[in-house]
This record gives C-alpha cells, sequence and structure tokens, in this order.
C-alpha cells in the first residue's frame, strides 16, 4: 500500500509537470508576442509544475533584464538553468523553495524538477533565438526596402514567368 502511495504521488508529479510543459509550449507558439510577455506568464506557469507550489517561487534573469514571480524571494534552496543564446550565457532560470522541505534527489528538488527546469530553459532557448531571428529578417527586409526605394535607377522586380512583383518609385516614374 506504501509502494501504491509512492507511485500514485511520483505519477501526480509527472502530471504536474506535464501540464506546466504544455502550457509554457501554447504560450510561446503564440504569434508576435514579446519576450516581456511569454517571461511575465512563464512565471505564473511554474510554481504549479513543483512538487510544493505554495512555497515556490521563479526569477529569470536575461540581459540585465530580470522577471520573478510576485513572491519572489531568494533562498538557500534553489534550483537553477543556465540559458544560452547561439551558444553564450545569456541569463538564468531560477526555481526557489521558500521552506525548507525533506530532502529529495536533488537537495529539496526531485530528478523531475530538474527534468523541468532544463526543459523549460530549453523553450526559451528556442524562443530567445526565434525572436532573435526574426528582428534580424525585420531589419534585413528594411534595408532592402530604403535600398530598394533609394536606388539611382529604375528597377523592375519580376518572377521567372516575367510577372511584375515590385518596382520603385524611379521606375514609375
Amino acid at each position: 500500500e506504501q509502494e501504491l502511495r509512492k507511485q500514485a504521488h511520483d505519477l501526480a508529479g509527472r502530471v504536474k509537470e506535464l501540464s506546466c510543459l504544455y502550457s509554457i509550449r501554447k504560450l510561446i507558439e503564440r504569434p508576435r508576442v514579446s519576450f516581456e510577455e511569454i517571461a511575465r506568464d512563464i512565471m505564473a506557469l511554474i510554481p504549479p509544475g513543483w512538487q510544493y507550489p505554495e512555497i515556490t517561487c521563479a526569477r529569470i534573469i536575461l540581459n540585465g533584464q530580470t522577471f520573478t514571480t510576485e513572491n519572489f524571494k531568494e533562498t538557500n534552496w534553489k534550483q537553477t538553468s543556465d540559458i544560452s543564446v547561439h551558444g553564450k550565457q545569456a541569463g538564468v532560470l531560477e526555481v526557489n523553495y521558500l521552506e525548507e522541505r525533506p530532502e529529495s534527489d536533488e537537495g529539496l528538488f526531485s530528478k523531475g524538477e530538474r527534468r523541468l527546469i532544463d526543459a523549460i530553459t530549453e523553450r526559451l532557448e528556442h524562443v530567445l533565438e526565434r525572436i532573435k531571428a526574426e528582428e534580424e529578417l525585420r531589419e534585413s527586409e528594411e534595408k532592402y526596402r530604403v535600398l530598394f526605394e533609394s536606388a539611382g535607377d529604375a528597377i523592375f522586380l519580376h518572377d521567372t514567368e516575367a510577372r511584375m512583383l515590385a518596382v520603385n518609385s524611379l521606375a514609375c516614374e
């Protein structure tokens, strides 16, 4: 009976972790959402994914910006995972317990919580890389537009079937 209770407890923990990850996945798939919005919303999703949500708080430190749960307090009972973007450390995700609890696999934290914090960090890295790529694309498109419009010659842009795709203002004149 005790073994059955332990298995039920462990299974409930996995369900909480999966729910947290699914919610984060849905959050980061939203189009045209800023990292600030994502980080703020992730802060609300983290505590319910840990084994003691009532005493769990979290913080993301990234490129000089800090995002925290409302109850954030730095404690000795913490778990961290580094956030890297394009192979360079850019920040850290930190989960703290506000009170001491019984020892587990990693201090007070379970193996499942280690996998969860690392999975969240991995999702954050992907979204940061996507946002950076989108910004670079917008900058490139703007440079192209300025060059296209300020060229001293008429420019006609067409496809392989000779359909006109774009012309600059000199071409219009």
